[in-house]
């Protein structure tokens, strides 16, 4: 069952034990109960002003007196703690994993803080508004006004607007003006413009989308209860089959969607259960209780009206309650021991100031928080949802998150164009709002026929399959959000993608439905991917009973847990649609294709609930931590390789592109080419990337932990190729990330691991650097000559204070010197294959450059170094590791220790231990140098603080680059190290871990 943290101390001390966030997690606004800071400035604009539909136009400016219905929503008091909570809930291996927020505990450690609240409502009386009670969270304060009173108060005009419906609304023409004390807690103020209701994502099958009659039985019920909860009544099948209707070939009965998807067709299925629907229309009750006399379920179900209902159409199962029957009863259907349903009602779109009243329904589902699962089949083109909204939507979500519940949404019914389905003229690219939302689980659609061995799946589209409907699965890239963490290295965007998975929602292969009373019956069949989403939420609710998410607490936050599965069993976890696409052929729209894996048309695919439940549900393993010792790769092998699309990503399979710019690739480390599964601590990897858009910079951190601000790569524009060598601290799933600010290819090479195994060697520093290898001089060879595409082999055990006998592996600076045109180092054991990895690389000629490797060393102590290209070779020794050596590595997270601008000819020292949770009597630090802006070329190097330092540098650079490089460095007595300077620069220092 689901685990909440009932005490602040466990959310502030897992938390901060988690990501380094320290004392309690009530932390107070900048600006909350203290004016001072912005007494006196101007006031300030908050969001945007509104997008219009194509088809719409203003017709003035609005009634004076129109009545509005606001909200002014507030941030979060401290939206990075909440960030890193959700982060902290929903990774392995976290001391709050699954730890979620308690009912009513998101407002006392998320919320403002009531000094916020009572400066903005006091703000508000003082521009002539009557604000209302704060929402439960804290995060909306409710204001109702006239047009003429919100026009003064937020200093925009605010004209009428025709839609292409013909309903005549509002926008304001600017974004809203507010006090510059209040101004940077508000989120935005919601209800100013309402310009495209959300519109429901149900779709009918031409004629069988008409309700026909089921035929009566003498029984007093249509039928008695089924033992499964799942089997149609006898007189529905009946009467599909006189119209020529079979199920799994003209539409799907709940029973053989379970089997399709590996649902239990158990009556108990989903026990324990509540799920929530959020409606924008009334539902016949009476329709609801009809189809579980019919199915023999007996599900509790429940209306909670928010806001003034009354007005709402009355449902006719035509053009009201469509959506509504179709949510509940495709819920009923497929988790029929659910503990109870429950329809949250908000105003019809016939009511004014809707968009606020969408909100109020999403946070009432949230702050009631009687309901482990969240479906709406509304939305809203993205494009056309208000700044404010939208984010308002962000922080509900978010709060759902931390309370450990589901949101499931529909993508959208019209395929890759969606604000078509708003203003019925744009066809320009779109996604769905809230489906794009990153705390929001976006459902697309798909065709399917037939059952078991013979079951077919493409994408939906109905402009493809002979029906010229404009209708498809929605799904396409956000632009509104970056793209999240948990879909760095499978979609290819560097914006959210939507969708993230999928189910079937043509309505020519659609839902089942059963309507009117039971004395007078009707079927008809739906699509849409109003119909998927709620099949997820059902899904999602089988989970949460399994015995895994009993154990371990229940699914909550969908996201992360979706990519990890595919991550460790794609195969096993999804569907794959590989057919079909979403682009609205009668629009001129061909888009989005279904390819291998993940797509913009069907996201993961559809799911194999027996192959998602261990992801979802199974026993998480913890990180190891702690010192290691070194496991030295015979081979080196490479994982990833973006030019050829080989390599192990989150679906373990190619993808043959580019990280684009603000994209994130995981990599799965443990389990493979010699990675034990479990007991690493951290990988050496070699990460070389090409650059193809510009100067940027290259993050290499945990999975599912928090993006550090340290970067170990920079360069300084396209068309450059460099490497790095990197120590990473592996995560309890196994995968490293590798963010990037800039479109690049990248290749990655695992060297080694360190782990608290037997059998690894412990390191041993050398005073000082020694050179090796230099072949401009002979040094290490026979010769002067430059290397062309050929092999060096040298002597480095007995030499440069390295013992002769018992070294395993070497640490080397390497550097390149007077190279011509592009070309790369492999440096491996002496006399081995020469593997398929790279150490070393330029994309151009130049001077020197140097990057450190981890490179075996042979039995009778020799490395090689293959060239690629032309280039002389150097090699620095700066350390060993052999079983004659006593220091073991411990990972931290990656800490920057110095920012700072130096002089020439300066040296900087730089204090070590006590930072990052780095102790005193820590000997030797593992630490990334880097050079940012130089005013001249030059080079540095580190060593410790009053020692003695070698000659030889630890990097290099040209005036203006910005070069990085890792390096092993001594520590003093205090834990200090220094480090030299040759030209003016920006100083960095970050340390990935020590050695003890």
């Amino acid at each position: 069952m689901a685990r909440r943290a009932k005490r602040v101390g466990l959310i502030s001390a897992g938390l901060a034990a988690a990501v380094c966030v320290t004392g309690s997690l009530a932390y107070a606004s900048a600006s909350a109960g203290g004016g001072d800071a912005t007494a006196g400035a101007s006031p300030t604009r908050v969001g945007t002003a509104p997008h219009l539909p194509a088809s719409a136009h203003t017709t003035g400016s609005a009634p004076a007196g129109q009545q509005l219905q606001l909200g002014v929503n507030l941030q979060p008091r401290d939206p990075q703690a909440l960030k890193a909570f959700i982060q902290a809930v929903t990774t392995p291996g976290s001391p709050l994993y699954h730890h979620y927020l308690a009912k009513g505990q998101f407002g006392r450690e998320f919320g403002p803080t009531q000094a916020t609240i009572d400066q903005v409502s006091a703000a508000l009386r003082a521009q002539g508004l009557t604000p209302g009670h704060v929402s439960p969270d804290g995060l909306t304060i409710p204001v109702a006004a006239t047009v003429a009173q919100a026009s003064k108060a937020f200093g925009t005009g605010i004209n009428s607007v025709k839609l292409a419906d013909g309903r005549t609304t509002v926008a304001n023409t600017q974004a809203p003006l507010l006090p510059a004390v209040i101004a940077p807690v508000v989120s935005g103020v919601t209800g100013l413009a309402d310009l495209a209701p959300a519109a429901s994502h149900v779709r009918n099958s031409g004629k069988h989308g008409k309700a026909k009659p089921i035929a009566r039985t003498s029984a007093p019920r249509l039928t008695t209860a089924h033992a499964t909860g799942l089997a149609s009544c006898p007189s529905i099948g009946s009467s599909l089959a006189t119209n020529g209707m079979v199920d799994t070939r003209n539409y799907y009965s709940p029973a053989q969607l379970a089997s399709a998807y590996g649902l239990s067709t158990s009556a108990t299925a989903g026990a324990g259960q509540t799920i929530a629907v959020m409606e924008l229309e009334s539902v016949d009750s009476t329709s609801i209780a009809t189809y579980q006399s019919c199915m023999g379920t007996n599900v509790p179900f429940s209306i909670v009206p928010v806001g003034n209902t009354s007005g709402n159409t009355p449902p006719n199962n035509s053009t009201v309650g469509v959506e509504s029957v179709l949510d509940i009863e495709n819920i009923m259907g497929l988790a029929p021991g659910a503990a109870g349903v429950v329809d949250y009602e908000g105003q019809d779109g016939s009511n004014s100031s809707l968009p606020q009243n969408q909100l109020d329904v999403y946070q009432q589902m949230v702050t009631d928080d009687k309901a482990q699962v969240l479906s709406t089949s509304w939305g809203l083109c993205e494009g056309y949802t208000p700044d404010a909204f939208r984010n308002a939507e962000a922080n509900i979500f978010a709060e759902a998150a931390a309370q450990g519940q589901t949101v499931v949404a529909a993508a959208g019914d019209s395929g890759s164009s969606d604000c078509y389905g708003a203003d019925g003229s744009t066809t320009s690219l779109g996604v769905d709002d809230p489906a794009s939302q990153p705390y929001v689980t976006g459902v697309g659609g798909t065709w399917m026929n037939g059952s078991g061995s013979l079951l077919a799946q493409r994408v939906w589209n109905n402009t493809t399959d002979g029906h010229n409907q404009v209708a498809g699965g929605g799904g396409g890239a956000s632009s509104k959000w970056p793209a999240p963490a948990f879909q760095g290295g499978i979609t290819g965007q560097g914006t959210r993608s939507v969708p993230d998975v999928s189910a079937v929602a043509d309505p020519y292969s659609g839902y089942l439905l059963v309507l009117g009373s039971q004395s007078n019956p009707t079927w008809k069949i739906v699509g849409g991917t109003s119909g998927a989403a709620p099949l997820w939420a059902a899904l999602v609710a089988q989970a949460n009973t399994s015995a895994g998410c009993q154990t371990n607490g229940q699914v909550g936050y969908l996201n992360p847990s979706l990519y990890d599965a595919a991550r460790a069993n794609y195969g096993g976890a999804y569907y794959d649609i590989r057919t079909g696409d979403n682009g609205l052929r009668n629009l001129g729209q061909t888009s989005y294709g279904a390819y291998p894996n993940y797509d913009l048309a069907s996201g993961l695919g559809t799911p194999k609930l027996s192959g998602l439940v261990n992801s979802l549900c199974g026993a998480k393993g913890t990180a190891a931590t702690g010192p290691g010792t070194y496991h030295t790769l015979t081979a080196p092998t490479r994982f990833l390789n973006t030019y050829t699309g080989y390599g192990q990503g989150v679906s373990g399979t190619s993808t043959s592109r580019p990280l684009p710019a603000y994209g994130t690739q995981p990599v799965r480390i443990t389990g493979q080419h010699g990675v034990p599964s479990s007991g690493v601590t951290s990988v050496v990897l070699d990460v070389t990337i090409a650059s193809l858009s510009g100067g940027g910079q290259l993050t290499v951190y945990p999975d599912r932990a928090a993006k550090p601000g340290t970067p170990q790569l920079s360069w300084p524009g396209a068309n450059r190729r460099i490497s790095v060598q990197v120590t990473v601290p592996v995560p309890a799933d196994g995968v490293v990330d590798l963010y990037s600010n800039a479109t690049v290819h990248m290749t990655v090479d695992v060297m080694g691991y360190y782990s608290g195994a037997t059998g690894g060697a412990k390191l041993s520093v050398l005073p000082t650097a020694s050179r090796v290898l230099d072949t401009r001089n002979a040094v290490g060879v026979g010769t002067k000559t430059i290397v062309t595409n050929n092999t060096v082999t040298f002597q480095v055990a007995g030499r440069g204070g390295v013992p002769a006998t018992g070294v395993s592996a070497v640490m080397l600076n390497l550097g390149s010197v007077n190279s011509t045109g592009a070309g790369y180092f492999t440096a491996y054991a002496g006399g081995a294959s020469r593997p398929g990895t790279t150490n070393l690389s330029w994309m151009s000629g130049g001077p020197y450059v140097a990057n450190t490797a981890v490179v075996p060393v042979s039995a009778n102590g020799t490395v090689s170094i293959y060239v690629t290209g032309t280039s002389h070779v150097v090699a620095d020794v700066q350390g060993y590791y052999g079983s004659g050596a006593a220091a073991q590595f411990t990972p931290v997270t990656s800490t920057r220790l110095l920012n700072s601008q130096v002089a020439a000819g300066s040296t900087t020292p730089v204090p070590v231990t006590g930072h990052a949770g780095i102790p005193a009597g820590a000997e030797y630090a593992l630490v990334s140098l880097t050079s940012a802006s130089a005013s001249a070329s030059g080079s540095g190097l580190a060593y410790a603080t009053g020692g003695s330092h070698a000659w030889m540098a630890d990097w290099y650079w040209l005036t203006g680059q910005t070069t990085s490089n890792e390096a092993l460095v001594p520590l003093n007595s205090n834990g200090q190290l220094s480090v030299y300077s040759s030209t003016g620069t920006r100083l960095q220092v970050d340390v990935q871990g020590y050695f003890s």
